[in-house]
C-alpha cells in the first residue's frame, strides 16, 4: 500500500483504488460492494467487541451509557483511557481484524497496518458508527465512482491528481501516447472511489488503507 499524510496543494480529495493494473477483473458494482462489505465487516467487529465489553464490571454501564446516546467528553475518554490498558480488549481488537488480514499495532508508523489508538478513538465515536451503518445499508455519500477503462472526461482533473499523488510510479515510454484515463487504467487499477475530504469514517479508511495498494485521504 502507498498513501501519504502530508498536504497536496488544492486538492482535499481522496481515491481508494480497486482492481488489477491493466486489468479486467473488477467493475463499479464491485467496488460498492467492496465498500458495503467493508463496512458491515467492521460493524460486526464493533458489535463483537461491545458485547465483550458488556461482561466486564465497571466498563459494562460506561459503554451502555455510551452507546445510548451519551457523548459526554468525559465519559468518552474515561472510556478510552480504561480500553486502552485493557490487554484482553486489545487482543481481541487484533484477533478480530487479524480474521481480515489486517495487523493491529501499537506503532504509528507502520502506515500499512491499523494502529491501536485510532482504532479506540473511532471505537469510542458513536457519529462515526453510524455513518458505518449508513454505508452498510449502501447509502455511500459523496462517494463516486470512476471506471478507468470508460471515456468519459469528467473526472480527468480527479485521475490526474491520483497519478501525481502516487508517486512510486514507474513510467514507460509508451505512457507518453496515453491519457489520464489510459494511464490510470496501465498503471493503478481498474476502478476508483473518489471523494472530497471527509468522505468516510476515519475506520473505514484505514481498513482500505490496510487492504489496497492505491488508498489516500489527502488533506490538503
Amino acid at each position: 500500500m502507498k498513501y501519504r499524510l502530508d498536504f497536496v496543494t488544492n486538492s482535499s480529495s481522496s481515491s481508494f483504488i480497486l482492481g488489477k493494473p491493466n486489468g479486467n477483473t473488477v467493475t463499479v458494482d464491485d467496488a460498492w460492494k467492496f465498500i458495503k462489505d467493508s463496512a458491515a465487516k467492521i460493524l460486526s467487529t464493533i458489535n463483537y467487541l461491545d458485547n465483550e465489553v458488556y461482561k466486564i464490571s465497571g466498563l459494562d454501564c460506561d459503554l451502555r451509557k455510551f452507546r445510548d446516546g451519551d457523548d459526554d467528553v468525559e465519559l468518552e475518554s474515561r472510556l478510552i483511557h480504561k480500553l486502552e490498558k485493557l490487554f484482553s480488549f486489545k487482543r481481541k481488537v487484533k484477533s478480530q481484524f487479524g480474521m481480515c488480514g489486517i495487523n493491529v499495532q501499537d506503532d504509528i508508523d507502520k502506515k500499512h497496518d491499523i494502529y491501536y489508538f485510532y482504532f479506540l478513538c473511532s471505537y469510542i465515536d458513536n457519529s462515526e458508527i453510524e455513518w458505518l451503518k449508513r454505508i452498510a445499508n449502501g447509502d455511500y455519500g459523496q462517494l463516486e465512482a470512476v471506471d478507468f477503462r470508460e471515456s468519459i472526461d469528467d473526472y480527468d482533473v480527479r485521475i490526474e491528481e491520483m497519478l501525481d499523488w502516487y508517486s512510486d510510479i514507474v513510467w514507460d515510454e509508451s505512457a507518453k501516447s496515453l491519457n489520464p484515463r489510459e494511464l490510470a487504467h496501465k498503471y493503478l487499477g481498474e476502478v476508483a472511489l473518489v471523494g472530497d475530504d471527509p468522505c468516510m469514517p476515519t475506520l473505514l479508511a484505514d481498513f482500505l488503507f490496510a487492504k489496497l495498494k492505491y488508498a489516500s485521504m489527502h488533506m490538503g
